[in-house]
């Protein structure tokens, strides 16, 4: 409310009040939260994931002597190859808002794929099915399998960060927090495997997850545990 107080009171009308208000509210929380809880429930079910990404931030611990008290820089967290196909593929495989988000065309209409569209038109996507394409992410798009980032290569590779980038929006619609969304997500994953081991309580369950739009997600119990390596490691 004091948000929405604020706005009032410096004469913001209701109609910007209202996209404001979400603004401040979801963006950047709500959907970051949905990329942490998904990628890390994808990486607990998947063993080869879990020990490859396990043993390159253990690596990189061990050869850079970094602190346990320190946090991993941002622009530190960029240079880990596995860590960073992790992350896209944690985004791509269970995608943060799925709300087709439509634009409109302009008064005189725009032509697209060939195909005029008349002006006013409310155009969206399906964000769920864009980062299932096959055509873009190979026929087992359906599965989650970091390794497609790391064998990608020149345009192919350019074309799906392009892909998964336009979750973030586009032009003048593009998230404004989408560096803060990034350092984020770096950081997270890379001091939450470091530091202690995650398993599913219930695999057959392991949560309850329903979509308006954005996703109500709950009930994602884990056995979380220190990591007895970190006693030992030499920092």
């Amino acid at each position: 409310m004091d948000m929405l107080g604020s706005f009032m009171r410096h004469g913001m009308k209701e109609v910007n009040a209202i996209t404001e208000t979400i603004l401040q509210i979801i963006a950047g929380s709500d959907t970051s939260a949905t990329v942490i809880r998904a990628t890390m429930l994808f990486i607990m079910t998947s063993p080869r994931v879990y020990h490859r990404l396990q043993t390159e931030i253990d690596n990189h611990v061990k050869t850079t002597n970094l602190p346990s008290t320190q946090i991993i820089s941002y622009k530190t967290a960029e240079v880990l190859p596995y860590l960073q196909a992790v992350i896209r593929e944690g985004m791509r495989i269970w995608v943060p808002a799925v709300g087709i988000i439509p634009k409109t065309t302009p008064p005189e209409g725009d032509t697209l794929n060939g195909i005029f569209v008349p002006g006013g038109t409310d155009i969206g996507c399906c964000f769920w099915g864009i980062a299932r394409n096959t055509d873009v992410f190979g026929d087992d798009s359906e599965i989650f399998r970091p390794e497609r980032w790391l064998e990608a290569r020149g345009e192919k590779l350019a074309k799906m960060e392009r892909t998964i980038d336009l979750l973030f929006g586009y032009g003048k619609d593009q998230c404004l927090g989408q560096t803060i969304a990034w350092m984020e997500l770096n950081k997270v994953f890379f001091e939450l495997v470091r530091n202690f081991e995650w398993s599913i309580v219930d695999p057959k369950r392991p949560w309850k997850s329903d979509c308006v739009a954005l996703w109500l997600q709950k009930d994602l119990w884990v056995r979380v545990s220190e990591r007895e390596c970190n006693h030992h490691l030499k920092y």
